[in-house]
């Protein structure tokens, strides 16, 4: 199955959105689809390497 997953620079439920994504594209094709915004929040987290490990693909 293919699916898009897209993070946006809302800091709310997103350790469990990133949760969520590694579980999906463990079986799944995920494109994930960043913001500039979701990268400085996703930095500020300490979740930003995460969600790189797991991209395959930059958009």
């Amino acid at each position: 199955m293919n699916i898009a997953f897209a993070f946006t620079g809302a800091g709310h439920l997103l350790k469990e959105s990133v949760e969520i994504y590694e579980k999906l594209s463990q079986e799944h094709k995920v494109s994930v689809f960043l913001s500039n915004a979701s990268c400085e929040v996703l930095k500020m987290y300490g979740l930003y390497e995460r969600v790189e490990k797991r991209k395959k693909y930059r958009f």
